[in-house]
Formats: C-alpha cells, sequence, structure tokens
C-alpha cells in the first residue's frame, strides 16, 4: 500500500558546515517546503552581550522535495 501523506515527501539534506541558513534562504527564494529548527544561545564578548541563533541540527536541513 503506498504511503499517500504529505509527510512522504520530506527528505534531509545533509549540507556543509554552517551553510544551513544559506540555503534555507534559497529555500525559500524557491518556495521550496523547508524546516530548519534553531535554538538561541547568548554569550558574553568584550563586554557586550550577544544573542545568535544556531540550528538544533548542524549540517541538516529538512526539504519536501518531489520524486
Amino acid at each position: 500500500m503506498p504511503i499517500t501523506s504529505t509527510l512522504a515527501n520530506w527528505q534531509v539534506l545533509f549540507l556543509k558546515p554552517r551553510t544551513e541558513k544559506k540555503v534555507a534562504a534559497v529555500c525559500a527564494v524557491y518556495a521550496i517546503p523547508h524546516y530548519l529548527p534553531q535554538r538561541t544561545v547568548s554569550s558574553v564578548r568584550q563586554r557586550r552581550k550577544i544573542t545568535v541563533s544556531l540550528p538544533l541540527f548542524p549540517g541538516y536541513l529538512f526539504v519536501a522535495l518531489t520524486p
């Protein structure tokens, strides 16, 4: 019995480190459904508090592709 769910088309892309956000931006430009879970990390450097969003799974991006 074939799976006809919309979840059947989701794939995991393995990417070069630190390119997840850029590839997600390209997916957004081409209207490709994607999912990039991120976490917020705060740190203090040179007396300044900085907050950055880092991928929850470094090197991976979830996209919905048609076969």
